[in-house]
C-alpha cells in the first residue's frame, strides 16, 4: 500500500504542474504557479488562461538557458508589469483573446512603430528571445519584428513582404544577415534571436518552442554591449516608406530566457 500511495502522489504532481510550453504563463516575469493557474483539482489545472501553471522545465528551449526573464502568453488580456507600450500616431495595440494585436493605421507614416517593450534593461549575454507570431502585415512597406536593442542599435528578426529575414542596425549602418526565406505560418511560427557569447548572434525559426530547424544566419561584432536600455521589443513597424492597408500583426507568446 505504501508503494501505491507514492505512485498516486507522483501522478497527481505530474497532472498538477504539466510540461506543455503553451499552457499558463500569463504575464509572469518568473513562473510562479499561482492559484489561478493551477487549481481546479482535476489533474489538468487552469493553465490555458492562468498566470503561472507553467514550471521551469516546460520553458527549456534547445541551446538556451533556463532562467526565465519573461514568459507571457497574453492570456489575461492586460499588459504585464514587465512591458511598456510603444506606439506611434494612429496605431492601436490591444491584448485580448490570448494575443497582442498591433493594428496599423489606414496609412502609416514611414519609420513608425508600435508594440511592447521590456521595462527592464538586461545583459544580452547568452539570452534567447523567442516570439510566437501568428499575423503578419498585408503591406510590403510594413513588417512585424522581434528585436534586441533600440531602434538605432539592434539585432532583429522580421517578416516583410512575405519573407522572413534577420538584420542588424548600428547607427547609420543596417544590413541583412544571411538570406531571406519565404515565411510559413506553420514552419516559422516561432522566431528566435540567440546570443552565443559577446556580440555574436544566431537567428532561427521553427514550428514550436523546442524545434528551430530554420537557420537564417549568424552575425558577430555588433556593438550591443553598451545599450541603454538593453531590452527586448516586439511589434509592427513601417520601413522608410509609408504603408497603406498593412492591417494587423499578432503575437501569441513571448519567452525570454537567460543562462
Amino acid at each position: 500500500m505504501r508503494g501505491l500511495s507514492i505512485a498516486i502522489v507522483v501522478l497527481a504532481a505530474c497532472g498538477r504542474f504539466g510540461f506543455d510550453p503553451h499552457t499558463g504563463g500569463g504575464d509572469d516575469v518568473q513562473p510562479n504557479g499561482d492559484a489561478q493557474g493551477n487549481g481546479d483539482g482535476n489533474g489538468t489545472g487552469d493553465g490555458g488562461t492562468g498566470d503561472g501553471a507553467i514550471d521551469a522545465p516546460a520553458l527549456i528551449s534547445p541551446n538556451c538557458g533556463t532562467t526565465v526573464l519573461i514568459n507571457d502568453d497574453f492570456g489575461d488580456g492586460a499588459i504585464g508589469s514587465q512591458w511598456t507600450m510603444v506606439t506611434s500616431a494612429g496605431y492601436t495595440v490591444n491584448e485580448a483573446g490570448g494575443n497582442v494585436a498591433v493594428t496599423f493605421p489606414a496609412t502609416a507614416n514611414a519609420n513608425t512603430r508600435a508594440g511592447y517593450r521590456q521595462v527592464a534593461s538586461v545583459p544580452f549575454a547568452n539570452v534567447c528571445a523567442i516570439a510566437e507570431i501568428t499575423g503578419v502585415p498585408a503591406s510590403a512597406q510594413a513588417f512585424v519584428y522581434v528585436r534586441l536593442g533600440t531602434p538605432t542599435l539592434n539585432v532583429e528578426m522580421y517578416v516583410q513582404a512575405g519573407n522572413l529575414t534577420a538584420r542588424f542596425t548600428n547607427g547609420g549602418t543596417s544590413a541583412t544577415i544571411g538570406g531571406a526565406t519565404a515565411w510559413s505560418a506553420t514552419n516559422h511560427r516561432f522566431l528566435r534571436v540567440r546570443n552565443t557569447g559577446g556580440t555574436n548572434y544566431v537567428f532561427e525559426a521553427g514550428p514550436s518552442l523546442t524545434s528551430f530547424p530554420t537557420f537564417l544566419g549568424s552575425q558577430g561584432g555588433i556593438l550591443l554591449n553598451n545599450l541603454s536600455p538593453s531590452s527586448l521589443e516586439i511589434g509592427g513597424s513601417t520601413s522608410t516608406m509609408a504603408a497603406s492597408g498593412a492591417g494587423t500583426v499578432r503575437f501569441e507568446s513571448v519567452t525570454f530566457l537567460a543562462p
